[in-house]
């Protein structure tokens, strides 16, 4: 009992607590179990975890053609994307049972990153990218979150431009009672303004959006030019850009004359309140879309898609949710094959032409964008060129810089954006501006305290962010 008590007391006199402590002995556990267990068993020349079982159905079917070319085995396998965290933190710990390649989520791929260059996992591909003229393919934007001092640690599987999903059935005649075309919602003023004129006194609201995570409210920051952290890897979303992009969203979910509602982003309520006309309008990256039409067949004719509104005349009409790096580990024996294979699944243009046709994701490639998939009409969307118009938008998506962090910081804006929609519903916008001030300080000072018990993350980084205008 009395050691029990000394183990106590000397835990609470470190200077962090004992948390940081029993992370660093979790992690050197799973380390140790992963470098004295037997690695497992491999018969594959290449191993590739992905965390999409989209993507992992899309790729079974394109593995044998590589296989026969190049007279080689390759698995792929799926990983639950917490998973593939996880597992792959501690194998690159262990240097032990490290797939040849792996899929991560752009939110998680800067925790990969962090620490001496020469000792992060994943293998510099910018000479391969520059030698197979894929990085001239690849919008420059997109590159962003996966690239780190100079480094490009990442090839992105895809672009995913926003766009605004709406039943044309039900929004044409309301337009057209006003005298309007959706051409004419061109600014968020404007559409704000149709949608409590027009639509709220027909019972529906004009958008869908979650109003208790911060998912929702991230693309409108990306769009008006915000993010959670800047080049030099500093925290930023509690600058004044957030507050007021947060304060013009809030009324637009929790308002007394609020145009959008929240059924849910995901399952069947959400599916029944475009289906029923519950909602005009939902955020639509191009993943989403794919999403809508296999889950509402019934719509189809009655859907369209238009840009997003910008927040003044002329400025950005798109933004972007979501998206998926691959990357060629240092453990591979042979990374040219792990890129052949790689430039297999991501630039083979035929294989892009049918991935989207059945997901709707734009590939990061731009030379697919030209290609008859790309360029036909959908009859779902009353003959739109689904392709066509995401690629219009794809150089204008905003940048997402990647950080170790991205997850928390993430976390910790959505829970500012849910107490806020609370204290809003509860006493209206009075002093709403100060609590939302110091709220998204309190986050950003939280995550700051994080980040000063890593230094290692900001020597010497230099991120290349490029912005290409269309």
């Amino acid at each position: 009992m009395k050691c029990f008590q000394r183990l106590r007391d000397g835990l609470s006199d470190l200077p962090m607590g004992p948390a940081p402590l029993l992370v660093f002995v979790l992690a050197l556990l799973s380390a140790g179990l992963l470098s004295l267990s037997p690695p497992e068993r491999r018969e594959a020349d290449l191993v590739f975890w992905t965390f999409s079982p989209d993507h992992h159905n899309a790729y079974l079917r394109v593995v044998p053609a590589f296989e026969e070319a190049h007279g080689v085995s390759a698995d792929v396998l799926l990983v639950h994307g917490t998973a593939i965290n996880q597992r792959l933190s501690s194998a690159f710990w262990a240097q032990a049972n490290v797939p040849d390649m792996v899929e991560v989520e752009i939110t998680q791929s800067g925790q990969f990153f962090r620490g001496p260059i020469d000792q992060v996992g994943f293998r510099d591909l910018r000479p391969w990218l520059e030698t197979s003229g894929m990085l001239e393919r690849i919008p420059a934007n997109r590159l962003a979150p996966y690239t780190h001092q100079g480094r490009i640690f990442g090839i992105p599987h895809d672009v995913h431009p926003m766009m605004l999903a709406y039943r044309a059935d039900l929004l044409d005649p309301l337009l057209e009672q006003a005298g309007l075309t959706v051409d004419d919602l061109d600014t968020w003023d404007a559409y704000i303004a149709f949608a409590r004129e027009y639509v709220r006194p027909t019972g529906r609201y004009m958008l869908q959006l979650e109003d208790a995570a911060g998912y929702n409210f991230e693309p409108f920051l990306y769009q008006a030019g915000g993010d959670f952290f800047n080049a030099e890897g500093e925290v930023v979303f509690d600058h004044e850009l957030t507050v007021q992009i947060l304060m013009w969203w809030l009324p637009l979910v929790a308002g007394e004359d609020a145009i959008a509602v929240n059924f849910g982003s995901w399952g069947a309520p959400f599916f029944r309140g475009l289906e029923e006309g519950d909602y005009l309008m939902v955020v639509a990256p191009d993943w989403r879309t794919a999403g809508i039409e296999r889950n509402l067949p019934q719509l189809s004719g009655k859907m369209r898609l238009m840009p997003l509104p910008a927040f003044s005349p002329g400025e950005r009409r798109t933004s972007t949710w979501g998206g998926t790096m691959l990357g060629i580990t240092t453990a591979t024996p042979d990374p040219d094959l792990a890129f052949a294979f790689a430039m297999h699944l991501y630039a083979d243009l035929d294989i892009l032409e049918e991935k989207f046709r059945t997901t709707n994701i734009l590939p990061a490639d731009r030379t697919a964008w030209g290609r008859p998939a790309f360029q036909a009409e959908r009859p779902y969307w009353q003959g739109q060129r689904l392709g066509a118009e995401f690629a219009a938008l794809a150089d204008e998506i905003p940048v997402q810089v990647g950080h170790p962090f991205l997850q928390l910081a993430k976390d910790q804006v959505g829970n500012v954006v849910a107490a806020s929609v609370a204290r809003w519903r509860r006493q209206g916008p009075d002093g709403m501006e100060e609590f939302v001030r110091q709220r998204l300080y309190e986050a950003a000072e939280y995550v700051r305290l994080q980040l000063r018990r890593m230094p290692d993350w900001n020597a010497g980084r230099v991120v290349e962010i490029q912005e290409v205008q269309p």
